[in-house]
């Protein structure tokens, strides 16, 4: 498989993990079962190509898991967000989404989501054309 088809293939498991990586909803603030609903919309929205109007819910799930003070979920909304920028051709912007994620995953002991982020970001860097920090993230 070319390292290219490769990057596109992690924004779609990062989206999968999503979905399936939540904790049973009666252990969540009311805020943040919101914000997986909102998530599971937007990831539909998503994957029928529906950009903006996935990236739209995904910003409402980003603002209820905050609400709720729910960092792993504000993690994956940060990321559901940096994945959407990316498809819709603006890597840029998607990097500093992706940065942000990371922290927060790094700071809740998530190494799997901290990967993920890594990797996004990396992809996104290699977009725009930032061939020494894309080599920098993917080295850690």
């Amino acid at each position: 498989m070319k390292p290219r088809c490769f990057l596109w293939i992690l924004p779609v498991l990062l989206l999968v993990y999503a979905c399936g990586g939540r904790p049973p909803a009666d252990s969540l603030p009311g805020s943040a079962s919101a914000g997986f609903k909102a998530i599971k919309t937007g990831n539909g929205l998503y994957q029928k190509g529906c950009y903006q109007t996935a990236l739209e819910y995904f910003y409402r799930a980003h603002e209820q898991f905050a609400v709720g003070d729910y960092l792993p979920g504000v993690a994956i909304s940060l990321n559901n967000i940096g994945n959407t920028y990316r498809n819709m051709g603006e890597s840029a912007t998607a990097v500093d989404l992706f940065r942000e994620s990371f922290a927060l995953y790094r700071s809740l002991g998530d190494t799997r989501g901290a990967l993920q982020a890594l990797s996004n970001q990396a992809a996104a860097l290699l977009e725009t054309g930032r061939l020494a920090e894309a080599e920098a993230i993917l080295d850690k």
